[in-house]
C-alpha cells in the first residue's frame, strides 16, 4: 500500500530533526540503516520509514534499468539512448522533509468523539515519585535503541566482553561518588525500580550524569541471527539533544520547576525555569551575535538560573549584564533615548550593585535584583536584535 506524504507526523522537534538530517545528508548517508533509521525515530507509526523503504526500492529498480540500458547501448542495440543518471527518491524525500520541517504536521494523540465531548479535567502535575518513574521509563526506551551503548557497552548477544549493567553502574557511581544502585533502570524487559529509593538530590544528579553519557546511534543494523537490531556510529551531541528534549518534555508535566539547559556553559545541567516567555529570552540571549559579549551574558545567565541562586549570585549576574550594556552603550542610547539610557545605568551605580559604599542604597529586597536582571537581559536582547539588523543590512549591500 502506497504511503502519502500527508500521513507523516513529526514526533521530534523540527529543529532537532532538520539538524540531524542535514548532518547525515552531508555525510553522504543514503540507506535504510542511516536515513531510514532517522525517519523511524523522528516520525510516528513507522510510516516515514516505510515510505523511505518504498522509494529506496524504486531507486534499486531504476539503477538496474539504467545498467541494462547502458549494456544495450554498448552492444549496439538500436533505439537505446544514453542512460540518465540514477536518481535517489528516498534521499530526496529526506531532503524535502528537512527543508519543510517547521511546516510538517506534529504528532498528537487522537482524541475520539466521547473524549472530545466529555468534560476534561486538567491532568494533574506529576509528583516527584511519579516523575522518577516516568524518567526511568524514558531512559529504558532510549537504552532499548542503543543510546547508552557507546558509554556502557553493547547489548548485542555477540558482544560477550561487554557488560552494560556493570559498566553503567561503575561509571555512574564513579561520576557521582556514591555507592547506591544507579544502573540499570531496566533488566530483561522489566523495571528494576531502583529510582524509587533515590532522594531528590541523587535523582537530579543521575538526570545530569546520564546526559554526559548518552549518544545517539546514527546507524542501526539488523542482526539476522539473533533477530535484533545492533547499533553504531554514535553521536554524543545529537544523543544529548534528544535526551534534553525528552527529559524537558517530561519535567514540564511535573511539579518540579527545572529543566536541562539547552544553551550556555550550563548546557545539560538542571536549571530553574520561569514557565513563561522569559525562558525564551534566556535562549535568545545565549545565542546573540556578539562573540565578545557572549561569555559575559552566558556567565550572568548561569549564575541567575542555577538551583539555589543566592542574593550574591544574582548581584553578580546583574553586574555581568551591566558590563555587556556598557559595551553597547551607543546602541542603548539609540534604542532608548538619552534619558532612559542614563536611568538604566543609574540603577547599577546607585543601588550598591557595582560599588560597596555607605552612600549607596543597599537596603532593598531581593525581588529588586530580579527586576533589574530581567530589565537588563531584555535590553541585551534588544541590542542583539539591533546588531542582527545592522549585519543583515550590511550583507545586503555587498
Amino acid at each position: 500500500m502506497a504511503i502519502e506524504h500527508s500521513e507523516l507526523q513529526l514526533v521530534w522537534p523540527p529543529a532537532l530533526f532538520a539538524a540531524e538530517a542535514a548532518i547525515l545528508l552531508a555525510d553522504g548517508s543514503n540507506d535504510e540503516e542511516t536515513l531510514g533509521w532517522l525517519l523511524a525515530e523522528a516520525f510516528a507509526d513507522n510510516r516515514a520509514f516505510q515510505l523511505f523503504s518504498e522509494l529506496h526500492r524504486q531507486k534499486s529498480w531504476f539503477v538496474l534499468s539504467a545498467a541494462m540500458t547502458s549494456l544495450g547501448t554498448a552492444a549496439g542495440t538500436p533505439g537505446l539512448g544514453k542512460p540518465a543518471p540514477a536518481a535517489d527518491p528516498a534521499t530526496e524525500l529526506v531532503r524535502e522533509l528537512m527543508h519543510s520541517a517547521d511546516a510538517l504536521p506534529r504528532y498528537r494523540i487522537r482524541r475520539y468523539y466521547s473524549q472530545r465531548h466529555r468534560q476534561q479535567a486538567e491532568a494533574p502535575l506529576l509528583t516527584l515519585p511519579d516523575l522518577k518513574t516516568g524518567f526511568a521509563q524514558l531512559v529504558r526506551e532510549l537504552e532499548d535503541v542503543g543510546y547508552f551503548e557507546d558509554a556502557f557497552g553493547s547489548q548485542c548477544s555477540d558482544a560477550r566482553d561487554d557488560d552494560p549493567a556493570r559498566e553503567g553502574q561503575r561509571r555512574l557511581t564513579t561520576a557521582l561518588q556514591c555507592d547506591a544502585p544507579l544502573w540499570p533502570l531496566g533488566l530483561y524487559g522489566k523495571a528494576t525500580g531502583i529510582e524509587s529509593d533515590w532522594d531528590e538530590d541523587l535523582f537530579f544528579d543521575v538526570v545530569e550524569a546520564l546526559h554526559d553519557h548518552v549518544a545517539r546511534p546514527r546507524r542501526r543494523y539488523w542482526h539476522d541471527h539473533h533477530r535484533e537490531f545492533d547499533y553504531g556510529d554514535y553521536s554524543r551531541r545529537s544523543g544529548q539533544a534528544v535526551y534534553r528534549w525528552r527529559v524537558n518534555e517530561l519535567f514540564s508535566r511535573s511539579q518540579v520547576e527545572l529543566h536541562l539547559a539547552e544553551h550556555g556553559s550550563d548546557t545539560g545541567f538542571l536549571v530553574q525555569i520561569t514557565g513563561d516567555s522569559r525562558d525564551e529570552l534566556f535562549d535568545r540571549a545565549l545565542t546573540g551575535p556578539d562573540i565578545v559579549d557572549q561569555d559575559s551574558v552566558a556567565h550572568a545567565v548561569t549564575l541567575y538560573r542555577s538551583r539555589g541562586a543566592t542574593r550574591e549570585d544574582k548581584r553578580s549576574a546583574v553586574l555581568a549584564l551591566a558590563r555587556t550594556l556598557e559595551h553597547r552603550r551607543e546602541l542603548v542610547r539609540t534604542a532608548l533615548g538619552r534619558k532612559d539610557e542614563g536611568a538604566l545605568f543609574q540603577i547599577a551605580n546607585e543601588f550598591d550593585l557595582r560599588h560597596h559604599n555607605t552612600a549607596r542604597r543597599g537596603n532593598y529586597d531581593e525581588v529588586f535584583l530580579d527586576w533589574v536582571f530581567w530589565c537588563y537581559l531584555s535590553t541585551v536582547d534588544l541590542t542583539s536584535r539591533l546588531l542582527n539588523q545592522a549585519a543583515s543590512r550590511a550583507s545586503a549591500e555587498l
